[in-house]
């Protein structure tokens, strides 16, 4: 699994490809809470599951996830788009949505790039190529 996090259009985007384990997930939400705690405003995010391919995550990971990212609270309000196009995808951002709790945080799944951007107040068509990935 890869897994990268960059910041686009002032959005931080988030890309997973391959196979999801759980080590991977937990490192990667210790990965965003140190890239957010770097900005004076908290960015919106877009995270693209459209890539993974198999997930190896248990209820358990998920906890763990869920209490890394309370641990590091938001500063303000924001928008996380997360991009599922198949039903497996769509599915873990379902559970991701529905643990992920929080107030300042407002999450949506969408099964299209473009649909996401949009809701982010971007332009589809000022994010690279690379962002943009078919399923």
């Amino acid at each position: 699994m890869a897994i990268a996090l960059e910041v686009i259009s002032g959005v931080i985007f988030i890309r997973f490809t391959g196979e999801l384990t759980g080590d991977e997930l937990i490192a990667m939400a210790g990965a965003l809470a140190r890239l957010e705690s770097t900005f004076e405003v908290t960015p919106h995010r877009l995270a693209d599951f459209s890539q993974i391919t198999e997930l190896q995550l248990n209820f358990e990971t998920l906890n763990r996830y869920r209490a890394i990212r309370e641990a590091a609270p938001v500063k303000n309000a924001i928008k996380s788009a997360l991009v599922a196009p198949t039903d497996l995808q769509f599915g873990f951002a379902r559970m991701h949505q529905i643990l992920g709790s929080n107030a300042r945080i407002q999450v949506e799944v969408f099964r299209d790039h473009p649909t996401a951007y949009r809701w982010l107040g971007l332009d589809p068509r000022q994010i690279p190529a690379t962002s943009q990935t078919a399923p």
